[in-house]
């Protein structure tokens, strides 16, 4: 059994209108690891290795997961925003911050990057934003901030008398975010949020509510399967039967180690 304290952290970014996952694998120590995952194939894709620090939970994939806009604390660059293609960081366009106080960037449906935080400028340093792109200031509820990607990506307040747009947590407020299954709408996964740690769990539709233990990341992916990243470094898509969970594919990610390579030559160029 793999020690969950030196087992490697993994955040994934899934793509709305691809089955595609973008995997950020954290370990040993300050390395980073971009995978890219085909959730129908159930193969994974190795790419990017980085030493320094990257924001999974403020970064976002496009719709049709080919690109992603990550943050970055790097090199000589220091902080900045930037477009690659996975699972390469190899960055194609990139805007400096200002420090790491940045909330976070998403795509919209059609295609336009969004990005909130301390920007520079507007315009790029390095390379060529191929897409309408916009952005904003840093959202200074830092306790809403640190759900930003979720609530852009489907995630609602619990709470039935709140929205997305006038949810205004108190900043050691516990927060409980919700979003129903694609496939049953009945089925809702739940996530309990406060700094430092969270929770998830799914509801059935005889509102029993059943906690994913070992869950430090879940979502459903487009056929309505659960996908969870485990606190132990393992992936799974899960089958849920009536009250039983059916794994239908598991990797476990700890045994990977930094192998850093140059990108692809698709992968230097939109």
């Amino acid at each position: 059994m793999t020690d969950s304290k030196a087992a490697c952290r993994l955040h994934v970014l899934l793509a709305k209108n691809a089955d595609i996952g973008i995997v950020f694998r954290r370990g040993p120590a300050a390395w980073w690891h971009i995978l890219k995952w085909d959730l129908t194939s159930f193969t994974l894709e190795n790419g990017a290795w980085l030493k320094g620090t990257l924001y999974p939970t403020r970064s976002a994939v496009s719709h049709d997961g080919k690109v992603i806009a990550y943050y970055a604390m790097h090199g000589s660059w220091d902080t900045y925003l930037a477009l690659s293609k996975p699972p390469w960081l190899k960055a194609l366009c990139a805007w400096k911050t200002a420090g790491t106080w940045t909330t976070g960037a998403y795509f919209k449906s059609d295609g336009t990057l969004c990005a909130f935080g301390a920007l520079c400028e507007e315009q790029p340093f390095h390379g060529s934003c191929p897409f309408p792109f916009k952005f904003g200031g840093t959202d200074t509820n830092w306790n809403r901030a640190r759900e930003f990607q979720f609530m852009m990506n489907g995630w609602k307040p619990k709470a039935s008398d709140e929205s997305v747009e006038n949810f205004n947590p108190g900043p050691n407020e516990v927060i409980e975010l919700s979003k129903s299954s694609p496939r049953d709408l009945r089925l809702v996964l739940n996530k309990y949020s406060e700094f430092g740690s969270c929770l998830y769990s799914i509801t059935y539709p005889d509102s029993q509510e059943i906690l994913l233990s070992d869950a430090v990341w879940a979502d459903f992916n487009r056929k309505g399967c659960l996908v969870i990243a485990s606190a132990a470094g393992e992936l799974r898509i899960c089958e849920i039967i009536d009250l039983n969970f059916r794994t239908v594919f598991s990797v476990n990610l700890n045994l990977l180690k930094p192998t850093p390579v140059q990108a692809p030559e698709w992968a230097k160029k939109w």
